[in-house]
């Protein structure tokens, strides 16, 4: 058998996929659903918009946003001085459907979400890559919307969407950039409030417990890729109608948390209700070093809560700030009430031997409160072999023989 006759052998596995199977005409995806195929200097694309009202509610939740939330409020939920100038109204929220889950310069965007605020309620737009050649056009289409917005909101988009339009438009040598605008990225704020009570802050959880949304019928994220592949062999449309519901519900998601987190920030004792959100605001209150708005929310929390580990948390935090603002009599109740714990923890009695000595030159006190903790230890080093406490003793010791020193050279009374 010459070249030429193996070469006639293998030419029947050779021919595209695409000539060996009949497609249905790229455009009967409007008969699945309602939308307008679109042109630009790029090409074409699939363009779907939806309109909803301000009194919409997206769960439990409106998405309607509070009108004149100070800007403080949105630089402290993003961590971020440059969303001083954050207003909802004004900002795009964004969110894509990918090739891909894992990122990279080989995943394409082929569905991108946009959604905004206008005078009559709350619009959501979709840009859709029907093949691979509309990619120029979808992000072009995307691009001058972007540009009627001051800022963004994604969720996770910091580490992905965002990354992937800006690696797209890189790479089709598209002069713009998408990472020009302030970005608020909620998923990191949900984590810092939610994660102590919910320990998975996936959106779809966000939307469950927070949001109180339950979708119906839809498809999991990780198939998605899947399905657009499927749909690319095939041109059967009927399944791209599930991640058009997807992306949607997902854009009604951001404009819904954005309004619930402003408030959680601006006005928490209209929303949150339990012990575990409480303490996690006093946390990120405290790393604002606003003390004494911590010390309300961690007070709310300690009402709250009915979890013993929980309320040591709260105590010994409460504790730190009343000793910073010098309530001493505050500090050591605080204190006082977790020596009292089952719940072991050295810091109260080493901060209690502190204020003895320190403040008090109290040092019979002070030898007391280690001599306690000391004891404490031991026995429970006896109760749980297998728990070492070992630099908890030594600590103690190395405190308590320092105490006895200072001590021994007090003038002895008559």
């Amino acid at each position: 058998m010459d070249l030429k006759e193996k070469l006639k052998y293998y030419e029947p596995f050779s021919k595209p996929v695409d000539a060996q199977k009949p497609h249905t005409p790229i455009s009967d995806i409007g008969h699945w659903i309602q939308g307008s195929e679109m042109e630009n200097h790029y090409g074409r694309y699939f363009w779907v918009r939806m309109s909803f009202p301000s009194d919409y509610h997206h769960g439990v939740h409106s998405i309607q946003m509070i009108p004149d939330l100070p800007g403080s409020v949105y630089s402290r939920i993003g961590k971020d001085d440059g969303l001083q100038a954050f207003h909802p109204m004004k900002a795009l929220y964004v969110d894509t459907e990918t090739t891909g889950l894992a990122g990279g310069t080989g995943t394409l965007p082929f569905m991108i979400g946009a959604g905004y605020y206008t005078d009559e309620g709350f619009t959501v737009e979709q840009f859709f890559m029907r093949d691979y050649p509309e990619e120029r056009a979808v992000l072009s289409a995307f691009i001058e919307r972007l540009g009627e917005f001051e800022s963004l909101v994604t969720y996770n988009g910091k580490s992905y969407d965002i990354n992937i339009l800006e690696s797209r438009t890189i790479l089709n040598r598209m002069d713009h950039s998408i990472n020009r605008l302030p970005h608020l990225d909620l998923l990191y704020t949900m984590r810092r409030l939610y994660k102590r009570r919910l320990s998975d802050c996936s959106l779809g959880n966000i939307e469950k417990y927070i949001l109180g949304f339950e979708r119906q019928d839809d498809v999991p994220g990780y198939l998605i890729p899947g399905i657009y592949f499927e749909y690319l062999r095939t041109r059967q449309c009927h399944r791209l109608v599930s991640i058009f519901d997807h992306n949607r519900w997902d854009i009604l998601t951001l404009a819904a948390l954005t309004r619930h987190t402003g408030i959680v920030y601006h006005d928490p004792f209209t929303v949150l209700e339990h012990g575990q959100d409480w303490l996690s605001l006093g946390r990120i209150f405290e790393s604002f070093n606003l003390m004494r708005q911590a010390a309300v929310y961690y007070k709310t929390a300690l009402q709250l809560s009915n979890d013993s580990e929980m309320e040591q948390e709260i105590r010994f935090r409460l504790g730190l700030i009343y000793k910073r603002f010098g309530y001493w009599n505050e500090a050591i109740q605080q204190w006082e009430q977790q020596t009292q714990s089952r719940l072991f923890q050295v810091h109260p009695f080493e901060e209690l031997a502190k204020y003895y000595e320190h403040h008090k030159r109290d040092y019979k006190h002070a030898i007391d409160w280690v001599d306690h903790a000391i004891k404490r230890v031991d026995m429970l080093s006896q109760l749980n072999p297998e728990i070492q406490f070992t630099q908890d003793r030594e600590a103690l010791m190395y405190r308590l023989k320092r105490l006895k020193r200072k001590m021994s050279k007090l003038p002895k009374q008559m």
